[in-house]
């Protein structure tokens, strides 16, 4: 039953995922004042609000390497690091080189249009393409060939703290929790006390870079801390009177993006909560959610990691070789029509091998051909 509810965290990935790919759409607008008022300071905004969609990941993706770890705390160390390399850089990696084959074919040299873009605005090198290989994270250029990245290296770099991060929870619980939570909020005044601009994605030096990685880690340790008391928050959750939950869905709906994310912490704790309420009512609420079920947003959901990956290189090349020609919404409905359809092939042909491999290399046990259970974040 509890795998059954799962699927439904699935779907809320690729929903998520799908808002992302909404969002680099729109930032490809060309803005003017209707334009910039209907997607900040109206409900519309939670249709492009990738900001939101990236705390979800984060918050999931703790819950559900918690999930396996509760059942198997003694999974030796290598074994996890290698199912994490194989999830999560193998399809990175060749992702990377689809951008890496498009930029280099198509975006140099620059047209005259594209000269203030950040993206694809070096031209192809070893050096380059070796900062990105090694998710250096810092500098945009940096990320510059497939800039979605950026949670990427967070993800990676947590992923290798993981087991000393769920131990804390398991050990300490809330306690835990509560320390980190602090101790991230100081991390983001980094910038500040070394004399850099604070940036959320790639900041100009390893020092901040490190503390940005620091301050995403709380995502995750309450995705942990919520996986660890799952039965907990599903009976509190359960005891909430309909007209709260009705509050805070309609609430959030209506309240703009520019207004929550008027503070960039308040904002982000904001959409952790909103991340976990999700998770639980999952579980805790099976029918309300039952339409998380329906084929198309299961879909979603299983090739999500694969829409992430590929889609901002598509949109990439198509307004590099469409531009002059086609208005820009017909370039960006085509793109991510082209999207859906090549995330189901990178799937196939590249995250799903890259899964199998992490299952079965270091498990021979594992049958390749056996369902295994979803949400390996």
């Amino acid at each position: 039953m509890l795998l059954h509810r799962f699927h439904k965290l699935d779907a809320v990935r690729g929903v998520a995922a799908f808002v992302v790919v909404l969002n680099h759409a729109y930032n490809l607008i060309p803005g003017d004042n209707w334009h910039n008022f209907a997607f900040d300071y109206t409900p519309l905004s939670h249709l492009v609000n990738g900001r939101v969609a990236v705390i979800i990941f984060f918050v999931l993706s703790g819950f559900v390497l918690t999930i396996p770890y509760l059942k198997r705390p003694e999974t030796p160390y290598p074994q996890f690091v290698f199912r994490r390399f194989c999830r999560i850089y193998l399809p990175f990696a060749m992702a990377l080189a689809f951008a890496t084959l498009l930029a280099s074919q198509i975006a140099f040299p620059k047209a005259e249009w594209a000269l203030g873009d950040h993206d694809w605005t070096t031209p192809v090198d070893f050096q380059l393409v070796a900062s990105h290989l090694l998710m250096i994270g810092v500098d945009y250029s940096s990320i510059s060939l497939n800039p979605p990245m950026w949670t990427l290296i967070q993800e990676m770099r947590i992923s290798l703290m993981f087991p000393l991060m769920a131990f804390l929870i398991v050990r300490y619980s809330w306690k835990a929790l509560a320390v980190v939570v602090a101790l991230a909020i100081v991390s983001t005044k980094t910038s500040l006390i070394v004399g850099e601009t604070f940036d959320d994605k790639v900041p100009s030096s390893l020092l901040t870079s490190s503390m940005l990685t620091f301050y995403y880690s709380y995502f995750f340790f309450i995705g942990i801390f919520l996986a660890s008391h799952m039965e907990r928050a599903v009976e509190l959750l359960r005891k909430v009177p309909t007209s709260v939950h009705l509050l805070v869905v309609v609430g959030f709906f209506l309240a703009p993006k520019a207004i929550v994310e008027g503070s960039f912490l308040l904002g982000d704790f904001a959409y952790a909560l909103l991340a976990a309420y999700i998770i639980v009512s999952c579980i805790a609420f099976p029918l309300q959610t039952a339409f998380l079920e329906t084929r198309a947003l299961r879909w979603s959901g299983r090739v999500s990691y694969s829409m992430y990956l590929i889609h901002v290189p598509i949109m990439l090349a198509l307004n590099y070789v469409l531009h002059d020609h086609v208005p820009i919404l017909a370039i960006l409905a085509l793109a991510i029509f082209l999207t859906l359809i090549a995330a189901e092939i990178f799937y196939r042909f590249v995250e799903q091998p890259a899964m199998r491999l992490g299952r079965t290399y270091l498990n021979p046990s594992t049958q390749p051909g056996k369902p295994q259970p979803t949400l390996d974040s």
